[in-house]
């Protein structure tokens, strides 16, 4: 049986093969294969660098390769080229001169820079005002399932819990997926996670009974641990009865979602939408920004006084965001 061992490094005798060469290579390839777009914008270079009467390999020795880029934009402009054609074709070529060794100092300087700027306005997209749900569209969906909680599947169970958390804390799905729970004496809840995203951190919530107690997250938590055998309660908080296991990212999401659909929102919104939607009501509430921050904890400003002086329990924000 032959045996190959090999030591990772080329042969002397072998020609190496530099990065300009191995993107040639790479253009030239046989037309079955689909290339990229930057292949594809390397090889409409190299097709006007061939009319120049010079190779490829003479990149490398460029004195001014912005103007030589200067130099190909106007050509492009010439052959009505549209601006994201522009854009795609400086972008690949400027990967093509930096394999050749050229520094990014000498290709990017800011007379292209100049050049490039009305090109890339004209494909910018403009910031467009767009209507999302109101965060009281799910906050009603979720009122009426509380009368018919028997009725409800596991999963329809485990998205109206999470959506009920989420409205009023603006935690993230995953951040309520790890945490860990606890009743008060006073039926208030205890929410104890870590938000790694950001400002890696601890956070402890204080949810507290509402006078619409349909929609308030002790009346979800309480429900979803009751519907639990007794011999069951040493399982994890969202512990799953059809699977006997812990409900999955992937499986909470789908639940999520599923309840959205069913409560009308439409064009299938991220499980994120539901805090961008909750902290929209709460600015149209009149709150401060100040406030919104503790409540969302979504800024750097939020996270400090989060940390160190917040010991307000968000109660009135949520307070308001209950009234339906």
């Amino acid at each position: 049986m032959q045996r190959i061992v090999r030591s990772g490094r080329q042969n002397e005798k072998e020609k190496k093969t530099s990065a300009l060469d191995q993107l040639q290579i790479s253009i030239l390839e046989g037309k079955k294969e689909k290339k990229s777009i930057k292949q594809q914008r390397i090889g409409q270079f190299k097709e006007y660098w061939d009319k120049t009467g010079r190779d490829l390999i003479e990149i490398k020795d460029l004195k001014d390769p912005e103007v030589e880029m200067i130099n190909y934009i106007d050509f492009l402009i010439e052959q009505n080229s549209t601006s994201a054609n522009i854009v795609e074709n400086v972008s690949a070529i400027t990967t093509l001169f930096k394999a050749a060794g050229l520094s990014e100092q000498k290709i990017n300087g800011k007379v292209l820079k100049q050049v490039l700027k009305r090109t890339r306005a004209k494909i910018k997209q403009p910031i467009k005002e767009s209507t999302s749900y109101s965060i009281n569209t799910l906050l009603k969906f979720i009122e009426l399932q509380a009368d018919k909680l028997q009725t409800l599947t596991e999963a329809q169970f485990l998205g109206c819990t999470f959506i009920s958390i989420m409205a009023f804390c603006t935690l993230r799905m995953v951040e309520v997926l790890r945490a860990d729970v606890q009743q008060n004496e006073d039926n208030s809840w205890n929410i104890n996670t870590s938000m790694w995203k950001g400002d890696d951190t601890d956070a402890e919530i204080t949810f507290r009974p509402l006078v619409n107690q349909s929609i308030c997250p002790t009346f979800w938590l309480s429900k979803w641990l009751n519907r639990i055998e007794r011999q069951q309660l040493d399982k994890p908080l969202w512990w799953l009865k059809r699977t006997n296991k812990p409900a999955t990212e992937e499986f909470t999401s789908k639940s999520i979602h599923h309840v959205m659909e069913q409560a009308g929102i439409e064009n299938n919104p991220t499980v994120t939408s539901i805090r961008a939607a909750s902290i929209t009501k709460a600015f149209s509430l009149g709150f401060t920004k100040i406030a919104i921050d503790r409540f969302s904890r979504h800024s750097d400003s939020s996270m400090v006084t989060l940390k160190s002086y917040d010991k307000n329990n968000n109660d009135e924000v949520r307070r308001e965001i209950s009234k339906l």
